[in-house]
């Protein structure tokens, strides 16, 4: 405008105008919260600081997006309540002018069950909205957006909502899209031309286009969803993968080399001889490789090939049924493996001078990295490696080892015995588990043979324990059998005696001889546990254990009674209907059918899975199964009028208790040895455990007594229904009493009537998998919560009530 007025009237006078304001008063930078979308997090705050340091914005968020699981129910009103929490979690203040970015790879299942796209057409009729997308073009159309029409976008209209834009087709001979028809959403590369071409769209130039997908309309787009998708459920755990023949893991490393880039084919040959893959080994295998400010492109690439899959550290999680809530893992925590096949045949193409090279990279790497954040007075780097005696700062930990864990194996597949050697010491220096004693030049091989072993079993003996007696209540010696499962995986019999008495649950004595073939069912028979110590949790080395079961320490407990099977139903009943007496006082009311597995119809039982009751042979009643659907707090309740009625004290065992009693003296991970197999406990047969074998899956839980007693006489400790415990949840057994007590927080106690923290569950059930039916497994719930796979039984305490609580 001067410089026309000057031609016009040739005086030289500036023409002032307003300035015009920002288009938009924030940008809302969304990063997908998704698994695969762990490793761009540096990226997303990066594009933050980016955008903020143009000052175009006032302001600039960011914000992760987290779904949550799939929707199980097909539900409209269930699914649009789902959608509206999952499109709120944008934020969208009214009035604002915003614009939406979400930084995403499209590849999670909140992807494939449709909500991301529903809550993108509820956010792109409301202001400019885009995907950003990390992963390379040709990689788009292995993830949910080739469900969609790939499109053209463009937009005549400054700052408008996509529902202003236009759309058209890719190719000029493919048919012209209605317009209003389709929502068209853009998605961009992560590249700063790809970003300046969408900036001139949003701003409404419209000889500019952008790369984009239509947003078909809701049916349409499910339908087209659900036939990629095939067969497979969203809301069920991923299966684990099937095993490959040699030949077919070398066909999916072709086909990842002819997509992959380089980089990524060469961070999967590294991978492939860590014996741990977590994110963090990942970025420093990646940063050891091609430099620390490489892209982050080849962890992505290796995450969505199908060639890596994540570790289920919690197994239980099954098609079968939900388990009990537990403490969701930080991203950072997550472990994946390659597939087996495709490992061996990686780890064969990475030659030990490039191995050596790694090592080497990765060494000096985290020796920068401790450097920068030691302290003074801190041990070396070289010396917390690999002297046993030096310990890292706590805040170091968990990165020592990981990076110890990766380097010694690395060394275990070079040649030569140094490298075996330099493997031990770092193994010693960082606590970890020593590795194979032989040398690789051994050459071992697996080989199948057969073999014979024969079992001498000794005489049977009488063998005399302690006896006690209650109000001059008899003891009675009762017969039991135990099982042990041999190396050969064949059961070896024996029979013992043990000493027990029997409770009467009525006000009438119940009497019953000792060769009765089925006690009485109202008839309490408790088994005394001598006192002794024991190692408590699980060795390191214990196949399929968690964190949470060590570190084991030793306990050393007074003798107690327990009773020898779980509360059944007809002891509940008779209990839950006992009305109360001068000087009783009951504290809760208590059902007397809670139980899901009886032949009883009650309107509770389509609250529950989909397990049904049928008998078993010989059974005409549920009387003999044990209770299930049982509070914490209705199991204390039976314990408090258990106590009131007979003048004794009963409890809830302690969790040291219960594991004592089911060890029963043995060290192995259940009673009866080192697996387990459905002929000796009621757990998913399905699945197995070290080496054993599949059996059959009964579905429900199973009389008390149907399976073998441990050394003790106790029957039904591994599975057939959870037991509750006295103890509080602690994550692991650091601080753990030592003299077998239950482990309560009292603060907890003292400051919450309610008392809400969770308790302890042991012994597993009838829809676990077999490793959580161990002796040292560990669960917990809240104990107003109540599942048809729990129960419990009971202890009695001699001494009075100065042990448990």
């Amino acid at each position: 405008r001067s410089v026309d007025l000057y031609a016009q009237t040739g005086l030289l006078q500036a023409v002032f105008e307003p300035s015009q304001g920002p288009q938009f008063d924030e940008v809302l930078l969304l990063r997908d919260g998704g698994v695969s979308m762990q490793v761009w997090r540096r990226q997303a705050e990066e594009l933050q600081r980016v955008l903020a340091s143009t000052q175009v914005f006032p302001r600039v968020r960011l914000q992760e997006l987290q779904p949550g699981p799939v929707q199980r129910s097909t539900k409209p009103a269930v699914r649009q309540k789902a959608l509206e929490q999952l499109a709120g979690m944008a934020q969208l203040l009214p009035g604002i002018r915003a614009l939406l970015l979400l930084l995403s790879d499209t590849a999670g299942r909140h992807w494939w069950d449709g909500r991301m796209f529903a809550a993108l057409e509820i956010w792109g009729r409301t202001c400019p909205t885009a995907v950003l997308h990390p992963l390379p073009m040709w990689h788009w159309n292995r993830t949910a957006l080739a469900a969609l029409e790939r499109v053209s976008v463009r937009n005549s209209s400054p700052a408008a909502a996509n529902r202003a834009y236009g759309a058209d087709p890719l190719h000029w001979w493919d048919d012209q899209l209605p317009r209003g028809r389709d929502l068209p959403l853009p998605v961009l590369p992560l590249d700063q031309q790809a970003l300046g071409i969408w900036s001139a769209v949003v701003m409404g130039h419209p000889a500019c286009a952008s790369s984009g997908v239509a947003l078909l309309p809701e049916e349409e787009r499910e339908q087209r969803l659900r036939q990629m998708l095939g067969d497979r459920d969203l809301s069920a755990p991923a299966p684990a993968p099937a095993p490959l023949t040699a030949e077919e893991a070398a066909n999916r490393w072709g086909t990842f080399q002819s997509m992959a880039s380089p980089e990524a084919q060469q961070l999967l040959k590294v991978m492939a001889t860590s014996p741990l893959l977590t994110l963090p080994v990942m970025r420093l295998l990646h940063a050891a490789t091609f430099g620390t400010g490489s892209s982050s492109l080849p962890i992505a690439e290796v995450l969505t090939s199908g060639l890596v899959v994540r570790k289920l550290e919690h197994p239980a999680e099954t098609p079968q049924r939900p388990e009990a809530p537990a403490k969701p893992l930080e991203p950072e925590q997550y472990q994946f493996e390659l597939l087996p096949a495709v490992a061996a045949l990686l780890r064969q193409q990475l030659p030990a001078t490039e191995r050596r090279d790694v090592i080497s990279r990765v060494c000096g790497l985290v020796e920068r990295r401790w450097n920068r954040s030691r302290r003074s007075g801190e041990p070396s780097f070289e010396a917390v490696l690999c002297d046993p005696t030096a310990h890292p700062p706590e805040r170091l930990q968990a990165g020592v080892v990981q990076f110890a864990s990766v380097t010694a194996r690395l060394l275990d597949t070079l040649p030569g015995e140094a490298a075996k050697a330099f493997a031990e010491r770092i193994r010693r220096g960082s606590g970890l588990p020593p590795g194979s004693p032989w040398p690789a030049s051994l050459g071992f091989a697996e080989v199948e043979f057969e073999a014979a072993q024969l079992v001498a079993v000794p005489p049977l003996e009488t063998i005399a324990v302690t006896t006690a007696r209650f109000a001059e209540m008899a003891l009675q010696r009762i017969q039991f059998q135990t099982a042990t499962v041999q190396p050969d995986l064949t059961c070896r019999w024996s029979e013992g005696e043990a000493w027990a008495f029997h409770e009467p649950l009525q006000r009438a004595h119940l009497a019953f001889g000792a060769a009765a073939e089925r006690p009485d069912p109202l008839a309490l028979t408790l088994v005394e546990i001598p006192a002794g110590s024991f190692l408590m949790g699980s060795p390191e080395d214990e196949p399929e254990r968690s964190a949470d079961e060590g570190p084991q320490h030793e306990v050393h407990l007074d003798t107690f009674f327990i009773s020898q099977t779980p509360i059944t139903q007809a002891q509940w009943r008779q209990v839950a209907q006992w009305r109360e007496q001068p000087g009783e006082r009951w504290g809760r009311e208590m059902e007397p059918e809670p139980s899901f597995f009886q032949p009883i119809p009650h309107p509770k039982a389509n609250s529950f899975g989909n397990g049904t009751f049928s008998q078993l042979s010989g059974e005409t009643s549920s009387d003999e199964r044990p209770v299930d659907n049982v509070r914490w707090l209705d199991a204390m309740e039976f314990c408090n009028r258990l106590s009131q009625r007979t003048g004794r004290y009963y409890t809830l065992p302690s969790e040291a208790q219960w594991e004592y009693a089911c060890r029963a003296g043995t060290i192995t991970p259940f009673h009866f040895g080192d697996t387990i197999t459905p002929e000796l406990a009621n757990y998913d047969g399905n699945f197995t455990y070290a080496a054993g074998s599949k059996g059959e899956y009964r579905q429900q839980t199973s009389p008390v007594r149907m399976f073998p007693a441990n050394a003790w006489g106790l029957h039904d400790m591994h599975g057939n229904v959870w037991e509750w415990c006295l103890d509080h949840w602690h994550a692991n057994y650091q601080e753990a009493p030592a003299d077998g007590r239950a482990w309560l927080d009292v603060t907890e106690v003292e400051s919450n009537a309610k008392d809400q923290k969770s308790r302890l569950l042991r012994g597993g059930s009838w829809f676990n998998f077999p490793r959580r039916c161990r002796s040292a497994f560990r669960l917990h719930d809240r104990p107003d919560d109540a599942d048809d796979g729990v129960g419990f039984r009971v202890v009695c305490l001699p001494q009075g009530p100065s042990l448990n609580p």
